[in-house]
């Protein structure tokens, strides 16, 4: 009797087991089913990868142990060296490299850094410097600056080839910043100064005209440029002759005919005081103890 009543037991607890399994099944949707199943092979394969990324980013295989610099000339190897933002343990994956560009850029003469790693110590660093193309005065004192207007460094100008430019009015600034106006425009329709300051503005954006005279090829004959009266604009070529260039509008539109002029004044050996190219079709030479000659431009 006990023996049956097991069997018979056990025969229901089946068949409530399968009744249980039946309607579980009902209710779970086939399509969600799939959805879990993914889901779950996704998070498995997400957890696998994290933590392949961080055995390789922290393996000391990849320590670093090398830098290797390229591309500078103003900036010494020694000074870039002292801006490198590592630290004990880094690797070529694990430096700040946000950090290192940043500091990189804080230094005036670095206009951008390529970084490269070089599998498994080394790490590669490109340096575009900036370019000097002027010195302009900046209260009294003699800066490079670059074709982004960019201050570089304080220099005399003796021990520079580079062509000079005086006469504006400049803020002070430290290395590394723009030239900006003494006095900047307000934009007040009442500021009694409001003339001035877009004069000073104005004499600024002469200097996008200045780079285009270094890329002519009368760069090579100037050597100072005072724009502190832009109407009035006076040239010292190299050869110490004063040119009278009234704009550098002017002083652009003629240089080719300047050029021809100052050669042949070269081949002739005579002293000349100034040249005088104000006129709209004709220039003058003032020569040492001789009345002023004029000619067709």
């Amino acid at each position: 009797m006990a023996r049956q009543f097991g069997v018979v037991s056990r025969r229901r607890g089946y068949e409530r087991a399968r009744v249980f399994r039946g309607s579980f099944r009902r209710k779970i949707n086939p399509h969600k089913s799939w959805f879990i199943r993914l889901s779950v092979f996704f998070v498995l394969l997400s957890a696998v990868c994290w933590m392949g990324y961080i055995y390789l980013i922290t393996n000391p295989y990849f320590a670093l142990e090398e830098v290797r610099i390229k591309g500078n000339d103003r900036v010494s190897k020694k000074r870039i060296q002292e801006l490198l933002p590592f630290k004990a343990g880094d690797t070529l994956f694990t430096f700040d490299k946000k950090l290192l560009v940043k500091r990189l850029k804080e230094e005036p003469f670095v206009k951008d850094t390529k970084i490269k790693r070089k599998i498994p110590k080394t790490l590669l660093l490109t340096i575009e410097e900036r370019i000097p193309i002027l010195l302009v005065a900046v209260k009294g004192v003699f800066w490079e600056i670059d074709a982004e207007k960019f201050l570089l460094s304080k220099i005399d100008p003796s021990r520079s080839p580079l062509l000079r430019v005086k006469g504006l009015k400049l803020k002070e600034r430290k290395a590394g910043g723009r030239l900006i106006p003494e006095k900047e425009t307000s934009n007040k329709e009442d500021d009694p100064e409001e003339e001035e300051r877009k004069e000073d503005t104005q004499a600024i954006e002469l200097l996008d005209k200045i780079f285009l005279v270094y890329e002519d090829e009368l760069y090579n004959y100037i050597k100072v440029i005072d724009i502190g009266d832009k109407r009035d604009v006076r040239v010292t070529l190299r050869n110490g002759i004063l040119v009278k260039a009234g704009s550098l509008e002017n002083l652009l539109d003629k240089s080719t005919p300047l050029i021809e002029l100052l050669n042949q004044l070269r081949r002739e050996e005579d002293i000349i005081e100034y040249i005088d190219i104000r006129l709209t079709s004709n220039y003058i030479v003032k020569k040492g103890g001789e009345d002023q000659a004029k000619s067709t431009l």
